[in-house]
């Protein structure tokens, strides 16, 4: 997605459901900003997961964040004790950026990082290249012109992957794109016409199907698995 913008809620509530964290699982935005995929996490494991008061204290402890700025620092933080988060320490003033991958501690590691990455084009090279090779990257969604408007109309991949611990993990070997249209009778994205989540549907739908079939040697979907 486009560095240094904020995500619109409908893609911030899209990728959320899909990626369906868990209660107990540690969530990570290391770009956070102000804090817009984490209160739609912490929102998600909250509406779905969380039944007992033990389950709230659990809660309280897995989300994660850090955000270089001092502004969207701030921000986030008390978007988080709107959210329910009572002492959000797990948000941190600083830059993932300064600490290399193999310098992170055992009990650093996450389960789920979801973020909108403020990476220059040299960085995104090697990524997409560490995401290829070393991660299982398994879904693009590809959406319109003008999600971003009024701050930039350029275009927006939404890339989704996993990546086994401890291990480079598995590398991509098919890879979904779905291009999301315009709903009808809009051509363009702007303040008063946004994006809503409700048009993510068909993506969802369309996840569900591919999850119930399997790929023959020459990539064709070949067999429907009832669930």
């Amino acid at each position: 997605m486009p560095e240094n913008f904020i995500p619109p809620r409908a893609v911030t509530q899209f990728m959320v459901n899909r990626i369906d964290p868990k209660l107990g699982e540690s969530i990570l935005d290391p770009a956070c900003g102000t804090g817009g995929f984490l209160s739609n996490a912490f929102d998600h494991v909250k509406n779905n997961y969380v039944k007992t008061g033990a389950d709230q204290q659990t809660l309280q402890k897995q989300i994660h964040g850090v955000e270089k700025k001092q502004l969207p620092y701030l921000l986030c933080t008390t978007n988080m004790l709107l959210h329910g988060i009572e002492v959000p320490v797990q948000i941190k003033h600083d830059n993932t950026l300064n600490k290399p991958l193999s310098s992170w501690d055992e009990d650093e590691l996450m389960d789920v990082i979801i973020t909108n990455p403020p990476f220059g084009e040299g960085v995104k090279t090697k990524i997409k290249k560490l995401l290829t090779e070393e991660c299982n990257l398994h879904t693009i969604v590809c959406l319109p012109n003008g999600v971003f408007n009024p701050y930039t109309g350029i275009k927006t991949n939404i890339l989704f992957f996993t990546k086994q611990e401890h291990t480079k993990g598995k590398p991509s070997k098919y890879i979904w794109f779905y291009e999301h249209p315009y709903p009808e009778g809009i051509k363009n994205y702007n303040k008063t016409k946004p994006m809503k989540f409700e048009e993510f549907q068909i993506e969802m739908d369309w996840w569900i199907f591919l999850l119930h079939y399997t790929i023959n040697s020459k990539n064709r979907l070949v067999s429907y698995k009832n669930s």
